[in-house]
């Protein structure tokens, strides 16, 4: 079964609309108590997905979303401020998962929601994180001067992109995800960087059409969206 790392991230410092953020600020204690839940809850379904059945994962896995989230009303909120994300600059700076993403444009640029890219090389065969998702899209964002001064982009983990779908499974808001926030958004799959536990050629992926997180994206045959994001859940 695939791992997921949770990293003690302290704090993301960034510039957010023109003024330094902190998300130290925020209660840490609760807001790494609330990570791990949901690490144990995501990692938990995982593992009965791999020998139960596709509905069933994805409204269980949605519920351990919705419960994550739900701290911030519960406990974080109070600590941290009304406003869970900080939009400025081009990113988005999440106080719940000390998260910063990649807001996406309509402007033909690197960070355009049209841009759509492989995970890896080798026509269906490819394992390695080789393809243009990491050597074209990734590769401009960490060139210098880099993206919001920021050479650390890289692609969410499975656990990671789920915490941003606006509703729970089944979506009924398309795409699934909050676009005043995040930027406009297609309706269907982005990579993340979570391989398959079930074959190296393949890669999670999360559908902002619908609210699946499935894991039956070939790695090289068919391209897909992508968001970046730095720091670490």
């Amino acid at each position: 079964m695939q791992r997921i790392t949770i990293s003690l991230l302290v704090a993301i410092v960034g510039t957010v609309g023109g003024a330094t953020s902190s998300l130290a600020a925020c209660n840490e204690k609760a807001r790494f108590q609330a990570a791990g839940a949901y690490a144990e809850c995501e990692l938990r379904e995982v593992g009965k997905f791999v020998l139960g059945s596709g509905d069933k994962f994805y409204k269980n896995v949605s519920r351990c979303r919705v419960r994550y989230t739900s701290e911030w009303e519960r406990k974080l909120a109070a600590t941290c401020g009304p406003t869970r994300f900080l939009v400025g600059g081009g990113t988005v700076a999440d106080r719940l998962t000390a998260l910063q993403w990649e807001q996406k444009t309509d402007d033909g640029s690197v960070h355009d929601k049209d841009n759509v890219y492989a995970w890896s090389l080798g026509d269906g065969l490819g394992t390695d994180a080789d393809g243009p998702a990491f050597s074209a899209f990734l590769a401009t964002l960490n060139s210098a001067p880099c993206f919001a001064a920021h050479c650390d982009w890289r692609l969410p983990t499975r656990a990671e992109l789920n915490t941003i779908l606006a509703e729970p499974y089944p979506c009924t808001t398309i795409p699934c995800v909050d676009e005043l926030v995040f930027g406009p958004t297609l309706p269907e799959i982005y990579w993340t960087a979570t391989t398959s536990s079930t074959s190296p050629f393949y890669a999670w992926g999360v559908d902002f059409g619908t609210g699946v997180v499935g894991s039956g994206s070939n790695k090289s045959f068919l391209p897909h969206a992508v968001r970046a994001v730095r720091g670490g859940l």
